[in-house]
């Protein structure tokens, strides 16, 4: 399972608005990545890779991708 969330958990066990077992459980693998807004080099690349997979999921091609500034 992947989840993600804006929100500080540890500090949300401390308040008592998450549960701490479900944590320890989610909790075994931690990434932590800047917002994409803050990473707006990564946007190409993304939705090259989901234009990609949705063409091959709906067996579409797409001819040409450009990035528009």
């Amino acid at each position: 399972m992947i989840a993600a969330t804006r929100r500080n958990l540890v500090q949300e066990i401390n308040r008592g608005s998450f549960r701490s077992d479900f944590y320890s459980r989610i909790a075994r693998v931690k990434v932590e990545l800047p917002p994409l807004c803050q990473r707006l080099e990564d946007i190409p690349i993304l939705v090259r890779s989901m234009l990609k997979d949705l063409g091959e999921l709906k067996a579409y091609q797409w001819v040409r991708f450009e990035v528009i500034h």
